[in-house]
């Protein structure tokens, strides 16, 4: 899985003093079964934000990246057991020991809360989203509410300290089929001619574009 974008944006960094962080919508309390907390290394995380232009949806946030100062460079990611759920329209990753444990998070429009603060960060931002508190980062959510993917990296392939973690928004999909998981070496239409199990044999005619086309003027202009 990747995700689709067309531009980024490094929106601050965040301590975890813990090994943990929760990848969650910022309205849901630490009970709620569609979020949840994987381990993470202690230190400072940098966040950005991946964008995608969706023509008559607008730019959209199509992923979240927060990852640790020794994470250098791109490694292999790795798809988690978490479904990520969204009722608010946002979400974000947080240190697992420094969010709300109450039976509310807040409520919106008091920025005295939790999710107050960070319905006014996703709202009112430029940037769609930001660093809450020094504890995480959150933004919105793609095309908003539903249910999404968190993708883990880690240095030593143990997965008991992840150095990098991703929750993906808007998938990249194959321009030929649409099938978000396609490789093009797989993909059943033809990337010559746009024909589905063309299998290296173009039907489709290279004047029109048209299957089993006999207009004249196409077949003229092919002798030609």
């Amino acid at each position: 899985m990747k995700p689709s974008y067309t531009e980024t944006s490094v929106v601050g960094t965040f301590s975890l003093t813990e090994g943990s962080m929760r990848v969650s919508d910022p309205c849901y309390t630490v009970d709620t079964w569609c979020a949840g907390v994987v381990p993470a290394k202690p230190g400072t995380w940098t966040a950005t934000l991946l964008y995608s232009d969706q023509d008559t949806w607008g730019t959209r946030v199509s992923a979240i990246l927060v990852e640790h100062e020794t994470h250098l460079g791109p490694k292999p990611m790795y798809h988690s057991s978490i479904d990520v759920g969204v009722d608010s329209g946002q979400c974000g990753l947080f240190a697992a020991q420094e969010y709300p444990s109450g039976k509310s998070t807040g409520e919106y429009g008091d920025t005295s809360s939790f999710y107050g603060r960070a319905c006014r960060i996703t709202l009112d931002s430029e940037e769609k989203g930001g660093i809450l508190d020094n504890m995480g980062v959150v933004s919105r959510s793609g095309f908003g509410d539903g249910s999404y993917t968190l993708l883990t990296s880690h240095l030593d392939h143990s997965g008991e300290e992840n150095t990098a973690l991703m929750v993906v928004f808007i998938e990249e999909t194959c321009s030929m089929c649409g099938d978000a998981d396609c490789e093009d070496y797989e993909c059943e239409y033809c990337l010559e001619c746009g024909a589905k199990y063309c299998d290296g044999e173009c039907l489709n005619c290279p004047e029109c574009g048209e299957e089993d086309c006999l207009d004249e003027e196409c077949l003229e202009d092919d002798d030609a």
